[in-house]
């Protein structure tokens, strides 16, 4: 459902918070309207606060017990955990059953039993009985819940009722279904047009950096992660947002600084806990990684994304310290997991290519070229799964394989292509055939001078700029 961000914003909604959560520190009761209790429920469970919504939402059925916001968030919580039959004694537990939001929860165990067209009876006989001025609202939250649970026909249909087409609630509902359809584009204009209106509502975004993260562009999700931030400094989303980014853009050391600040509001996070081992990987601390890691699969709840996550990562680790029986083990959980979450075609050939990293690891060659080879051949020699088993090989000092994979890159890599060409380069350097490697280098320079950079940055003088680097190479005698 809905929530409005601005009520979070309000002076009374501050002073009430800052009331509760001084009471709570001090092990002391507060008491105050149902209205002002859910209002702070809502507040911690829109910023990913579930357990601190949990404690609020306890409390405040002591206080009322057949109060109707702690029980639809209960039973919201309850059917998000799958467990149907608490979710309806939540919503048999509310004592005012001809209340709207009872009505939205009793549609809602229909859509979440995917019973769309009894829900849709259900409101279609609501809707007729509204008075006109009412039922823009209604349709707001009707279409939320649709969107809420992906069915993008029946909330389209409902939203496209509304006489107000450009009311902001309704169009970030748009924004969420084109995200839905994989229109991204769509999306992030819709996005901007609201932000132009009300450039201080940090969920805007937030909602256009994790858009952004879909299509892995983190120089624009960290400009929206800092416009976020600097709204609402302490918020999860555009915590979230900034440290995943940071790590996109590979900056682990600064990414472990936005998810500490993130677990510090959210504690016991598995997905945050596995990005923390993947960063701290990243910078090589690999003894605190494999802590954060198997602190992401304890808490995970077996979610396929954090096990494969972290099982991928664990199994690096583990071949790092030969020893290949424990990573070969993790590589089994992985896949074990991975087959609920490989939507995207590539992801079991990048497993395949890991398996072979991990033999190379531990100077196991043969069957490292295996995995590679299946790979390849199982991605229909697609481009990236190359690349990638050219940057393996070249991180083993394997030159004369670098150039072999290289050579399968060229006659594959589509128009516009530009990452390989300075592993291919420095191998051919390394192998003595000088000319083809000055010759590659020098096109690196032009297609890709950031990978110029990363893999040979060394070899220029300091201070040269990218952009300089084409014409050094050009002048200079290697």
């Amino acid at each position: 459902m809905h929530i409005d961000e601005e009520l979070f914003q309000k002076e009374e909604f501050k002073r009430n918070l800052k009331l509760y959560e001084e009471a709570v520190k001090k092990g002391n009761k507060v008491f105050m309207d149902i209205d002002d209790m859910t209002d702070i429920i809502d507040y911690y469970n829109y910023d990913g606060r579930i357990d601190k919504a949990n404690a609020m939402a306890d409390y405040a059925l002591e206080l009322y017990p057949g109060a109707i916001g702690p029980h639809v968030f209960k039973a919201r919580q309850a059917i998000a955990m799958g467990d149907k039959d608490e979710a309806r004694r939540q919503c048999e537990a509310i004592d005012d059953k001809s209340d709207i939001d009872y009505f939205y929860l009793t549609v809602e165990l229909e859509i979440a039993n995917a019973n769309i067209p009894r829900a849709e009876r259900m409101i279609l006989q609501a809707y007729k009985k509204l008075e006109p001025e009412e039922r823009d609202n209604f349709l707001l939250d009707i279409g939320a819940l649709f969107v809420d649970y992906n069915y993008v026909m029946p909330a389209e249909s409902w939203l496209n009722k509304m006489n107000d087409k450009e009311h902001k609630e309704r169009l970030e509902l748009i924004a969420r279904i084109h995200c839905s359809k994989g229109d991204y584009e769509a999306a992030i204009k819709v996005l901007e047009s609201l932000i132009d209106k009300n450039p201080f509502m940090y969920r805007y975004w937030n909602t256009m950096g994790i858009i952004y993260l879909f299509e892995n562009k983190f120089d624009e999700c960290r400009n929206c992660a800092e416009y976020s931030l600097a709204i609402n400094p302490d918020n999860t989303d555009g915590l979230w947002c900034l440290g995943k980014s940071l790590a996109g853009q590979g900056n682990p050391k600064e990414a472990i600084a936005a998810f500490k600040k993130f677990m510090k509001r959210i504690p016991n996070n598995a997905k945050a806990e596995v990005e923390m081992g993947s960063c701290l990987l990243m910078t090589g601390d690999m003894d605190k990684a494999c802590k954060y890691l198997n602190k992401a699969i304890d808490h995970c709840e077996e979610d396929p994304m954090v096990m494969t996550q972290a099982s991928d990562d664990l199994a690096f680790i583990y071949s790092s310290k030969k020893d290949i029986e424990k990573a070969l083990d993790y590589l089994d959980l992985s896949e074990e997991y991975s087959q609920y979450i490989d939507d995207m075609p590539n992801a079991e050939n990048q497993r395949l290519v890991l398996r072979g990293h991990v033999h190379l690891m531990n100077n196991q060659l043969e069957e490292g070229l295996k995995f590679f080879d299946k790979a390849v051949k199982k991605s229909k020699r697609d481009p990236e799964i190359i690349f990638k088993i050219m940057v393996s090989l070249y991180d083993h000092e394997l030159y004369e394989h670098v150039i072999t994979y290289y050579r399968k890159l060229v006659r594959v890599m589509p128009e516009g292509w530009n990452q390989g060409y300075t592993y291919a380069a420095v191998s051919f350097l390394r192998t003595m055939e000088i000319s083809k490697g000055v010759k590659l280098m020098q096109k690196a320079c032009i297609v890709n001078p950031d990978e110029v950079e990363l893999i040979f940055g060394d070899f220029f003088p300091p201070g040269l700029k990218k952009e300089q680097y084409y014409d050094y190479v050009k002048n200079v005698k290697i």
